[in-house]
């Protein structure tokens, strides 16, 4: 069997990347973007607000407004990027603590004295996820700044009703329509 080999041409339609001065990027050069920790940071903090694309989407952002909200949150992430990982880390050894507490309770002789360091623990734990929670709070608050008060609104609606495990979070709107000696309900998702 012969094999052939098709060379195609690639048109670009567009316009190459500009770099900070106005000029175009040289023909090969990358486009300026986060750094992998910077990225990982603003994806803990886009999870931790309920940002994601559905989401915004479902907020009603266009392509101009997602690249607001989200170029707020990157604003927000590098401003604070040391007290979200102080915070994060934090609550990531007040789990560890209480994991560690249970564990060595679980395998060694019983001991009251176990029963009460894992009590203290677990009750210095909330403490250590309302610091984290009223970060979140202070990124949110900064973020919410580039969106109109109905996307506010609709966020609000998102993040009382997180999406369950795999599925999509919607917010229903119930309008009416009135038909002659009718009314007909209907859901607009």
């Amino acid at each position: 069997m012969v094999g052939a080999v098709v060379v195609g041409l690639m048109l670009w339609q567009g316009q190459l990347p500009q770099a900070p001065g106005g000029e175009p990027n040289a023909p090969g050069a990358q486009a300026e973007g986060l750094d992998v920790a910077t990225y990982t940071h603003v994806s803990e903090v886009r999870q931790g607000l309920g940002l994601s694309d559905p989401a915004l989407a479902a907020m009603g952002c266009g392509q101009g407004a997602a690249e607001a909200v989200l170029g707020r949150l990157v604003t927000w992430c590098e401003a604070n990027r040391a007290a979200w990982e102080a915070r994060r880390s934090a609550t990531a050894d007040a789990r560890r603590r209480v994991r560690e507490a249970v564990r060595e309770a679980n395998v060694g002789p019983a001991d009251p004295g176990r029963a009460r360091r894992i009590a203290q623990l677990e009750a210095a734990l909330p403490a250590a996820v309302a610091e984290e929670q009223a970060l979140l709070a202070d990124a949110r608050t900064y973020v919410e700044a580039a969106m109109t008060d109905g996307q506010k609104a609709l966020w609000a609606t998102i993040r009382a009703n997180p999406p369950a495990a795999g599925g999509l979070a919607y917010a229903v709107v119930i309008t009416h329509i009135m038909l002659p000696g009718r009314l007909v309900l209907k859901a607009v998702v």
